[in-house]
C-alpha cells in the first residue's frame, strides 16, 4: 500500500499510493491518536491514492484527511474493488446480494482508527464481507511515514478460522544447540522506589498471575509470573505462546527496543522491512541504519 501527500503508502498485501489536495472531503470521521505534536503534524494534510493486492487480484483506492489544529479526528475511507467491479456499493447493500454478485461488487470500508507515534503509522479498518469467503473479516495496517511517503503492510484476519486447523504457530529452532532455547520479546519492568509497607504490598501483588488477568483475559500480552498456566488465558493461542516462553533457557530484549527511538523506530524498522519486502537492497540498507546512528 502506498500513500503520498502529494504522492505515495506501500503496503506488503496491498500497494496503494495517495496524493494531497484542498478539496472537501465526505468520508467518515476516524480516530487519531498522536502521541507527540511531532506525530500529529506528520500526518497533517489529505492523503488519496490507490492500492493493489496480487494476492487477491483486488484493487481500490484510499481517502485520508487530517486538518491542522487540536481535534483528533480525521476523515478518511477505503474502496475496494474486486475483479469485475462495476458498481459502488455501501456495506449494507452488499450483504444482501447472491455470492455470485458478492465477489464482483466493490464496497466501501470504513477506517475505524489510525495511531501515529515516532514516524510509525498503526490502524484498523472496521469489518466487512470478504468477496473471496463471503465472511466477516477485519484487516489491520501499518507503516512508516518518510516525509510525502508512507510505507508497510495490510494484514486480514479473518474470525472464523479455527486454531490447530486453519493456523498455528512453532518455536523457531535456535541456529546452534550451544544456545538452548532462546526466546526474543518485549516487557514491562516493575521498580519499587520508596521503601514502604505499601509499597512492598503492591510488588508482592504484582508477582501474583492476578495482577495481569486483564492482559490474560483480553490478549495480547504474556503473563510472567511463577504461578501463571497456560488454562489462565482466554485465548489458547497466547497459553501456548506462554507455554514456549516458558521453556526458554533465556530470554533477551529485541535489539531495536534497546536503539535510540531514531534508529529503533526509524531508520531500522524502515530498512528492515524495506529489504524483507524485496523494496531495497541488504547491503545498502545497512549501512544507511550505520549512519543514522546518532554521534
Amino acid at each position: 500500500m502506498n500513500l503520498t501527500r502529494p504522492s505515495t503508502l506501500a503496503l506488503a498485501a496491498a500497494l496503494l499510493a495517495v496524493s494531497c489536495s484542498s478539496s472537501k472531503n465526505p468520508a467518515p470521521e476516524i480516530p487519531v491518536d498522536a502521541v507527540t505534536k511531532e506525530d500529529r503534524s506528520a500526518l497533517v494534510g489529505k492523503w488519496t491514492g490507490v492500492y493493489m493486492s496480487a494476492d487477491t487480484g483486488r484493487n481500490g483506492s484510499i481517502v485520508f484527511e487530517l486538518k491542522s489544529g487540536e481535534k483528533a479526528m480525521a476523515q478518511g475511507d477505503v474502496l475496494m474493488w474486486p475483479k469485475g467491479s462495476k458498481h459502488v456499493k455501501a456495506p449494507s447493500e452488499v450483504k444482501a446480494l447472491p455470492e455470485d454478485q458478492l465477489k464482483t461488487m466493490p464496497q466501501i470500508l470504513t477506517i475505524s482508527f489510525v495511531e501515529s507515534q515516532g514516524g510509525i503509522v498503526t490502524g484498523t479498518i472496521d469489518p466487512y464481507l470478504d468477496p473471496d469467503c463471503a465472511c466477516q473479516v477485519r484487516t489491520t495496517f501499518g507503516g512508516t511515514i518518510d516525509g510525502d511517503v508512507i510505507t508497510g503492510e495490510f494484514t486480514r484476519l479473518y474470525p472464523d478460522a479455527t486454531y490447530k486447523e486453519d493456523y498455528d504457530f512453532f518455536y523457531l529452532p535456535p541456529i546452534d544447540d550451544q544456545y538452548g532455547r532462546p526466546a526474543l520479546g518485549a516487557a514491562d519492568i516493575y521498580a519499587m522506589f520508596n521503601d514502604r509497607p505499601e509499597v512492598r504490598a503492591l510488588m508482592e501483588y504484582l508477582t501474583l498471575p492476578m495482577s495481569v488477568s486483564g492482559f490474560m483475559n483480553t490478549s495480547g500480552a504474556l503473563a510472567l509470573q511463577n504461578g501463571a498456566t497456560a488454562d489462565m488465558y482466554a485465548n489458547p493461542v497466547d497459553g501456548d505462546i506462554a507455554t514456549s516462553l516458558a521453556a526458554a533457557t533465556s530470554f533477551r530484549f529485541d535489539g531495536s527496543d534497546l536503539m535510540p527511538g531514531e534508529v529503533g523506530a526509524g531508520s531500522f524498522w524502515k530498512g528492515v522491512t524495506d529489504w524483507a519486502s524485496g523494496a531495497a537492497d541488504l547491503d545498502a540498507v545497512l549501512p544507511e541504519i550505520d549512519a543514522s546512528w546518532p554521534k
